[in-house]
């Protein structure tokens, strides 16, 4: 509960002008936030791909790749131990 005794949505809440307003950028924040997860989940793919065929071909990675590789080692780390609990 917010000060003054309202609550967090109080002008969600009131309706009128800005409660719409309120209401349609709320639902653009999360549209956004599903595009943005989408957008960084292909990307992350994309280059777990090129580092994948990277290694196969036994060519150098760069910077970016090591630590994208790295990042995946870590996740199957955090993934085995959060399924052995």
């Amino acid at each position: 509960m917010a000060s003054g005794g309202r609550s967090e949505g109080a002008i969600r809440e009131a309706g009128g002008a800005f409660g719409k307003l309120e209401t349609a950028r709320e639902e653009k924040y999360f549209r956004d936030l599903v595009k943005n997860e989408k957008q960084i989940g292909a990307l992350k793919k994309d280059l777990d791909d090129r580092v994948k065929e990277k290694i196969a071909k036994d060519e150098p990675l760069n910077e970016n790749e090591r630590l994208s590789l790295e990042a995946a080692k870590q996740r199957q780390v955090l993934m085995k131990n959060d399924g052995a609990e």
